[in-house]
């Protein structure tokens, strides 16, 4: 599905690598993101701490933190074959603490409130509800709850936390990530990303609209079996 996935986002003016060779390509310049520099290292102690936590608002500033760092690493990224992200960009989405703050909005005269732990928006919308909306935004205020609510319309998506305290064996990161070589067997390669179509397909199910000599027809072929029953066929 990555495969399938990162092939939407190529970049059409130069000259297209087939998919298997776009995702070996992607995965490779995406490593030093995880194991080189002061970034990786903040991941990995992040990633740690996610896994430490024994409550589940332990996780929210981790979470958040490793998020958006990725992000920002992915967002510099110069992949063989994809866009690059433009420089700057306001619509450029973060992982952003919620909880405790409601996310309300009326719709159809009904107000709906849920209070997710953790959601997905623009550095736009971040920008609004934080304590100086007419300040450059910085990622750090992502960390914290929003000084105002955020609305349904902002969020992109959500993400909810759930934490057993009986939850075992689960790894801390590795001192190193690799990509290994996997080719996808013909027989799975079934996400098509354009459906064939036959336009010379008739359509079934055709409802005739009033008055068509169809539902006519169809009227007087009822009413003649009407007179029928009732006596007056002839």
């Amino acid at each position: 599905m990555l495969q399938e996935l990162l092939y939407r986002c190529k970049d059409g003016s130069k000259p297209l690598p087939d998919k298997p060779t776009l995702l070996a390509d992607c995965l490779k310049a995406v490593l030093p993101i995880c194991n080189n520099g002061k970034d990786a290292k903040d991941i990995k102690k992040n990633l740690t701490k996610i896994v430490e936590s024994t409550q589940e608002p332990q996780m929210y500033k981790p979470f958040v933190e490793v998020s958006n760092l990725a992000f920002d690493g992915l967002s510099k990224l110069n992949a063989p074959g994809l866009l690059r992200s433009q420089v700057n960009d306001d619509d450029k989405i973060l992982f952003h603490q919620n909880d405790p703050k409601n996310v309300m909005q009326k719709h159809q005269g009904e107000t709906s409130t849920r209070r997710p732990d953790v959601v997905i928006v623009s550095r736009t919308s971040a920008r609004k509800v934080s304590k100086h909306p007419d300040q450059p935004y910085k990622d750090e205020q992502a960390l914290e709850k929003p000084a105002k609510r955020f609305q349904w319309t902002d969020v992109r998506s959500t993400v909810e936390f759930k934490r057993d305290k009986r939850c075992t064996g689960v790894s801390n990161p590795p001192k190193t990530y690799a990509a290994k070589d996997y080719d996808v067997p013909e027989a799975k390669k079934y996400m098509k990303y354009k459906r064939e179509m036959n336009d010379t397909a008739e359509p079934t199910g055709v409802t005739p609209l009033p008055g068509s000599s169809a539902a006519t027809t169809s009227r007087q072929t009822s009413d003649a079996r009407t007179n029928v029953r009732n006596g007056r066929g002839q």
